[in-house]
């Protein structure tokens, strides 16, 4: 019946995208007036939505196809696609350096670095043979005597991964296999190499309300073992550690030292943080002590033999260090001391332990450092950094010196580096020269915008040395602004493709994010989220003030957490753009708990079952928020078929509404991709996504950008 109903509905003309049926549907919850008329997309399994996705999808895939633009950007961006060789997420144990290495148009491919220097091949995903979708490796754990890797696997992009576990010294898959467990939620090696915990998703049975990222549990497991047979440490039902539904446990048992760590978070920067004997832990028994809960604001932690190193943002917004030992018994944050002090202007990102020392890394507007923090003196020597930029991967092994860590700027290419206490300099490892792309001829401007309420915020703008201020280029502005994630400097061949046409491409470090500290972060989240819709506008604003572009030619695009932005922005100010490109957002946080992963969003955004939170969302909610009558720009919205973060109806209720709403026939499209999933899983993937992006904005946005005769 549904199927019969979603082909009638869509016997439609090619020259428009098919109509969205709506439905009688208003919500009054704590008296509020909720108007939902295409509630009927909601649901798992939705075959009437489904129909008419994959109808939007085609109909806008013929659409993209057809832009003039569409032919150049794709002959363009391939050929720097297979220029691309970049070094990403490094690890090291036993001597051994492991990364991914992305290059052509294939998905990252496992390296090992032996200590001679030599280097090879461990596992191209390519190769994988899996379910829906092409293979990719969503994140990989090294054993600690660097023998073998366990890799998570995921299918299509969907980030619900298995883990294997590959045999680096003679080659293959051993027969061990575990699952599902989210993407980011790599194994935990035991010291002897033996075997691993990890963090595995609810069966379908066990999931609190449909939703797999609830209900999570820690179990051990034992090479050569089935999974079947492997141990639960943690969850909700075996108690020691009191757990919510959507709180996600993740062990930490390869530390330095005979103590295990429990991380209980999820979407939140700050997180509960608990040890226990790992002895007692293996065996069952685990006494765990809880010293940190999420009111200390504690973002990361490292041990060291007994002592727990703690990177706290209370009462310090741009972060301090402290220090607890675990021998003392029950402690408390209040009795740790302090090793590394606030600063007044660098902001406290990211610590590790090594062998030698505790290493930190702080951020100077957007710029990191490296400090090295000696165990015994407790005294902090900066590490010289062979040229400005972001240091993404960051890590260390506890039985090594030193670390390793990526090295990246705007326009400057990615090196991979390793550092040791006793070298005059950090050794570049990249393994071939990753600049093969010229772009000499573009520039970093780097400017504040001034807010609403009188905020300064930062604003990148990246353009051609020879770009003239007259309002005429085509313009990006990119924001995201949630969980305290900054938007350091990032090399993209594909952005700088828009730049080196002639366009200009700005980054807002709108609040919400980390940009400037804890105090940042806070100043955009849940009720305070209208600052950074407020400061995308006044970051636009500044773009056209500055002369480098004027409104009607001035795009925004945000991905995720920053589509919420980019709704509010063009519901609030339709006039301050030409054009919107959204990437999976989150336009209806007023149902939240209607989807998968939407309770772990809760404590970034509010929690719909009470009325103070369900205003504060229904204020950030951009379906909610379209008015009929008004001129809205152009949108393009792209969706993953797999996504498991944002749920695609988001997407549909936002688009059919904005579609019927507009006074203008502006296109509001939806390009729908079947091989990804919450992001594209490969460089061909994403490669395709920038052409069709650029292609639509060429097309809407007047104004002069011209495409290079060469890469």
């Amino acid at each position: 019946m549904l199927l019969s109903l979603a082909a009638s509905t869509m016997a439609v003309s090619a020259e428009a995208p098919p109509v969205a049926r709506t439905v009688d549907v208003v919500d009054h919850p704590f008296g509020m007036n909720l108007p939902d008329p295409y509630r009927w997309m909601e649901g798992k399994d939705n075959a009437e939505f489904q129909a008419w996705l994959k109808a939007q999808g085609e109909y806008t895939r013929r659409q993209l196809d057809g832009l003039p633009g569409s032919a150049s950007w794709r002959d363009r961006l391939q050929v720097i696609s297979q220029k691309l060789a970049l070094q990403v997420s490094p690890a090291t144990a036993a001597g051994r350096l492991f990364y991914l290495q992305i290059e052509g148009a294939t998905s990252g491919k496992l390296m090992l670095r032996e200590p001679d220097g030599t280097q090879r091949l461990l596992l191209d995903p390519a190769t994988t043979q899996g379910g829906k979708g092409p293979s990719g490796i969503a994140s990989y754990a090294p054993s600690p005597d660097g023998k073998r890797v366990a890799v998570n696997l995921d299918q299509g992009g969907s980030e619900i991964t298995r883990i294997r576990v590959l045999d680096v010294e003679h080659g293959g898959w051993l027969p061990d296999e575990v699952g599902p467990v989210w993407s980011e939620m790599r194994a935990s090696w035991l010291p002897d190499s033996s075997g691993f915990t990890y963090t595995q998703m609810a069966q379908p049975s066990d999931q609190a309300q449909d939703d797999p990222m609830q209900d999570m549990r820690v179990r051990l497991h034992r090479l050569g073992d089935k999974q079947d047979v492997d141990v639960v440490l943690v969850s909700r039902a075996t108690g020691g550690i009191p757990l919510d539904a959507r709180e996600m446990p993740l062990a930490d048992v390869q530390q330095d030292g005979p103590w295990a760590l429990m991380e209980i978070g999820g979407a939140r920067a700050e997180s509960r943080w608990c040890y226990a004997r790992r002895d007692d832990l293996l065996r069952g028994s685990a006494a765990w002590r809880c010293p940190v809960d999420y009111a200390d604001n504690v973002h990361e932690v490292a041990l060291h033999g007994d002592t727990l190193y703690l990177m706290s943002m209370k009462d310090h917004p741009n972060g301090r260090m402290l220090a607890l030992d675990l021998r003392s018994g029950p402690s408390k944050l209040a009795q740790a001391r302090e090793v590394l002090a606030e600063s007044g202007d660098a902001v406290l990102s990211h610590m590790r332990a090594s062998r030698d020392a505790l290493y930190a890394k702080r951020m100077t507007g957007g710029i990191d450092g490296f400090q090295r923090i000696d165990y015994t003196t407790g005294h902090a020597t900066p590490i010289a950094l062979p040229f400005a930029g972001s240091a993404d991967s960051f890590a260390t092994d506890a039985r090594d010196d030193g670390f390793v860590t990526t090295l990246d700027g705007w326009i400057k290419p990615w090196t991979l580096l390793r550092y040791r206490p006793n070298a005059s300099s950090m050794q570049d490892v990249t393994p071939h020269a990753s600049g093969a792309i010229d772009f000499s001829d573009l520039t970093v401007t780097e400017v504040e915008a001034t807010s609403r309420d009188g905020a300064r915020v930062p604003l990148t703008i990246i353009h051609r040395k020879d770009a003239v201020p007259d309002h005429q280029n085509r313009s990006i502005v990119e924001a995201y602004g949630g969980y305290g994630i900054s938007m350091q400097p990032f090399y993209s061949p594909r952005r700088l493709q828009w730049v080196k046409g002639g366009g200009v491409y700005a980054i807002a470090h709108v609040r919400g994010g980390g940009d400037k500290g804890d105090a940042w972060h806070r100043a955009g989240q849940g009720a305070n989220k209208g600052n950074s819709v407020n400061d995308l506008i006044a970051s636009a604003e500044a773009l056209n003030q500055l002369g480098y572009s004027s409104p009607e030619r001035t795009a925004i695009f945000g991905q995720s957490f920053g589509g919420l932005l980019m709704g509010n922005a063009i519901a609030q100010s339709p006039q301050s753009f030409g054009a919107a490109v959204i990437g999976v957002g989150m336009l209806n946080p007023v149902r939240l708990l209607e989807q998968r992963n939407g309770a772990n969003q809760i404590a970034e955004t509010g929690d719909p079952r009470t009325a103070d939170g369900l205003r504060t969302l229904l204020a950030m909610d951009a379906y909610q928020r379209i008015r009929p009558g008004v001129a809205y720009p152009a949108v393009l919205l792209m969706v993953g078929l797999n996504d498991s973060r944002v749920e695609p109806w988001e997407t549909g209720k936002f688009a059919a509404r904005l579609r019927a709403a507009s006074s203008e026939t502006r296109p509001v499209w939806i390009r729908t991709d079947a091989n990804a999933g919450h992001m594209t899983s490969t460089v061909a993937s994403s490669v395709a996504e920038s052409v069709d992006m650029y292609a639509f904005l060429d097309a809407q946005l007047p104004g002069r950008a011209e495409v290079a005769s060469e890469p």
